[in-house]
Parts: structure tokens; C-alpha cells; sequence
């Protein structure tokens, strides 16, 4: 997550207005919209989304995952968490877009990330607490129905935003 966020507040400050009008574009808003509808869809059940095969699997003869992969999915955990961090990144990254400095954009995203990731670090540091979590069931898929209804919601939101754009 922190290569991920440091490389968007890089592109932040070295495209500074260029940044924010691309983020504004009503073609920026078609493309999370749709997205947003594929990832409802599939919490829905319509379809499933999976990793490629070698992406999941352990290098042969071990049961250890290579270092692109681990980087790779850590990287793209930062992508998957962005929907729910997209105020704050938001305003940070327009502030970074303003201020144009690389240093301080690259440092302040990969702060928030550090910030981010606390969370799953602690975790990982007492997994104790993860066998007190409740056992996935019948709450799970409700809960995947009510988010998937949540995603399509802000789909129609980003697709009508590009409408109103355009």
C-alpha cells in the first residue's frame, strides 16, 4: 500500500492541474463506475473474479510465495482499499496537486499509507484476536448482498456524475 499510495502523490505533485482535471474528466468517472459495477456484480454472485493461477500459488518445491507476488498483492491491496479512503485521499492528493513539492507529496502518501496499514499490522501482531472474530455464515453473504447493493449504488453515482459532464 505504501508504493502504491507514494507513487500516486508522486504523480500528484509532478502533474499538478493536469491531476485534478484528469480526475474530473467524465471519462475517469465512467471508468469507476464501471468498475464499481463489475466488483457489485461479482459480490452478487453473478460472476467470481480470480486471481491468475500463478499468482496464488506457491513457488515449486516451497511453500513460500515469491517477492513480486507479495509486492504485487500488497501493492494492489492499496487499489482495493481506495474506495474507502477516497475523501481523505482525495483532499491529500489535491493538496499535494497544489503544492507541487515531490518530496512532501511522496512523504505525506506514504505516511498515510503507514496509517492504513497500522490496522493490519496489529492484526498480524496479535492474530490471537483473529480467532475471537465471528465465523463467516448467513451474516457474511448478507453482508456481501447489502455491500454489493452499496457498490451498484455508487456506480449509478460516478455514471451519473459523467452524465451531468459531459
Amino acid at each position: 500500500m505504501a508504493v502504491t499510495y507514494s507513487l500516486l502523490g508522486l504523480a500528484a505533485a509532478l502533474t499538478g492541474k493536469l491531476f485534478g482535471q484528469l480526475t474530473t474528466h467524465p471519462v475517469a468517472y465512467l471508468i469507476v463506475g464501471n468498475v464499481c459495477l463489475v466488483f457489485a456484480l461479482s459480490m452478487l454472485g453473478v460472476f467470481e473474479i480470480q486471481l491468475p493461477g500463478r499468482w496464488g500459488q506457491a513457488r515449486p518445491g516451497t511453500s513460500e510465495r515469491g517477492m513480486g507476488t507479495v509486492l504485487l498483492m500488497g501493492a494492489s491491496s492499496g487499489v482495493i482499499a481506495a474506495p474507502c479512503t477516497v475523501p481523505v485521499l482525495g483532499v491529500l492528493l489535491t493538496f499535494v496537486a497544489q503544492t507541487r513539492n515531490v518530496a512532501f507529496g511522496f512523504t505525506l502518501l506514504l505516511a498515510f499509507a503507514f496509517g492504513l496499514g497500522t490496522l493490519l499490522i496489529l492484526l498480524g501482531t496479535f492474530t490471537g484476536l483473529v480467532t475471537s472474530l465471528p465465523k463467516s455464515g448467513l451474516w457474511l453473504k448478507r453482508m456481501q448482498r447489502v455491500f454489493g447493493i452499496l457498490l451498484i449504488l455508487m456506480a449509478e453515482f460516478f455514471l451519473i456524475q459523467a452524465g451531468k459532464n459531459l
